[in-house]
């Protein structure tokens, strides 16, 4: 469990960035349904091949087959637009719900330790740097550093462990 609790402080970064774009092409999409000009233009160099879109062998004309196909062709554009966002969602879901554990886990660490995590992981530090730079005032080694981190991992896993009062009860 503890390469989960390394998974989610490394992919912060990521979520975030990752919850921000699924955002913005939600919002995109939504506003923007394709009108009939822009799916005559779309099949006007290319004509889709599938068995929703009927032929005739009499439909020699790419006017004639938009003409005879706009409606499928709407509810085809629509269907899939529906479906990208309903993934999109589903995704965004999942990020948030990763992200929300994130911020549950690093309540359990000291304001140390959450700089620590912002600087290493957030912002893709080395401990190297880390280690010339003070946080909170204070100066740590690169081995206090790496002590930290298993310490911050541990804790993270502790949090986001999956067993019932998996260390919340003293030992008795």
């Amino acid at each position: 469990m503890t390469s989960d609790a390394l998974w989610l402080l490394k992919r912060q970064s990521f979520l975030i960035a990752r919850e921000q774009v699924l955002m913005h092409l939600i919002t995109v999409v939504n506003n923007s349904a394709p009108n009939d000009r822009e799916i005559i233009e779309g099949i006007t160099f290319a004509r889709p091949t599938g068995e929703s879109v009927q032929t005739t062998p009499s439909q020699s004309s790419k006017t004639e087959y938009i003409a005879l196909n706009l409606e499928l062709l709407r509810a085809g554009t629509a269907e899939s637009q529906e479906r990208k966002i309903e993934n999109w969602h589903k995704e965004l879901q999942l990020i948030r719900s990763w992200l929300s554990i994130l911020d549950a886990a690093l309540l359990a660490l000291t304001p140390e330790e959450r700089e620590l995590v912002n600087r290493h992981f957030r912002d893709g530090k080395s401990l190297e740097v880390i280690s010339q730079t003070p946080i909170l005032d204070t100066v740590r080694s690169h081995s206090t550093l790496k002590r930290m981190l298993k310490t911050i991992v541990r804790k993270v896993n502790e949090v986001i462990s999956e067993e019932e009062g998996s260390n919340i009860l003293p030992r008795v």
